[in-house]
C-alpha cells in the first residue's frame, strides 16, 4: 500500500514538474513575442511623436505671435 502511495506521489511530482517546464517555456515565448510587438510599435510611433511635438511647438509659437499685442503693428 505504501509503495502505491509513493508511486502516485512520484508520478504527480514528475507530471507537475513537466507541466511547469512546459508552461514556463510557453510563457517565455509569449513574453518574447510581446516584447517584439512593443519594439515594433515603438519604432512605428517614434517618428509620429517627433512630428506631433514639432507641430505642437510650431503651433504654440504661432499662437504666441497671434496673441502677443506687440507682435503685429496692425493688431485690432
Amino acid at each position: 500500500m505504501s509503495a502505491a502511495i509513493v508511486s502516485v506521489i512520484a508520478v504527480v511530482t514528475v507530471a507537475g514538474a513537466a507541466g511547469l517546464v512546459l508552461l514556463s517555456t510557453r510563457l517565455r515565448r509569449e513574453i518574447a513575442d510581446l516584447f517584439r510587438a512593443f519594439d515594433r510599435a515603438e519604432r512605428t510611433l517614434v517618428p509620429l511623436v517627433v512630428t506631433v511635438r514639432s507641430d505642437r511647438d510650431r503651433l504654440a509659437d504661432r499662437l504666441a505671435q497671434l496673441t502677443d499685442p506687440g507682435a503685429e503693428p496692425t493688431h485690432r
